[in-house]
């Protein structure tokens, strides 16, 4: 089987090496071969399948507030999750009825040095009054939505990808986002840009 190139390849790989200063005429050609002279264009089919237009039912979420770091995020997501679901579920006395979700009002506002959203779960009606917690009310949504993927794209790139492809299909994309983690061990990590028709 031939082996695919991911989206970018050539700009990424072949790119840099034909402007890599320290690479003679000889050592750059034979490098090219392996590198960009046996992978076949990754089909057109399967990325546009990796974005997908969905109605993003309404929903009740029990949240709390953050603005932070990447770092401190990427260090601290899986405690923050914990004390979210335990204060829900023991002082909130409510039912968590979905994945855990981010609400990004402000997709503009967050950058390299810093997050500001609401940590989120979908719950039950009728959750107490709670310190330093709310409850909110998300409307349904259209989104565009792609699995978050390491490999090929990086937070930035994504949420670039889903503006790129509300462009292409004709909708008014929004500064609004989600960002749902499906699993306890974050298997998937979906991205829902809000757009309009």
């Amino acid at each position: 089987a031939l082996r695919e190139e991911w989206p970018g390849y050539a700009q990424q790989v072949c790119a840099a090496l034909d402007t890599n200063p320290r690479l003679d005429g000889s050592a750059r050609e034979q490098l090219r071969a392996p590198l960009c002279g046996t992978y076949s264009p990754a089909p057109k089919q399967a990325l546009q399948q990796s974005v997908q237009l969905i109605e993003r039912p309404a929903m009740t979420l029990f949240a709390r507030q953050f603005d932070l770091t990447p770092q401190v995020f990427g260090e601290e997501i899986r405690q923050m999750a914990l004390n979210l679901g335990m204060t829900a579920v023991r002082r909130g006395k409510v039912k968590i009825t979905g994945p855990l979700t981010l609400v990004c009002p402000d997709l503009a506002a967050n950058g390299p040095q810093r997050l500001q959203f609401d940590l989120g779960l979908p719950v039950s009606a009728g959750a107490a009054v709670v310190n330093n917690h709310k409850v909110m009310r998300t409307e349904q949504s259209l989104v565009l939505s792609t699995d978050f993927d390491q490999q090929r794209n990086d937070v930035a790139g994504t949420w670039r990808l889903l503006a790129e492809a509300a462009a292409a299909q004709g909708l008014t994309p929004t500064n609004q986002g989600y960002v749902v983690i499906h699993g306890n061990g974050g298997e998937r990590t979906e991205y829902q840009l809000v757009v309009k028709r």
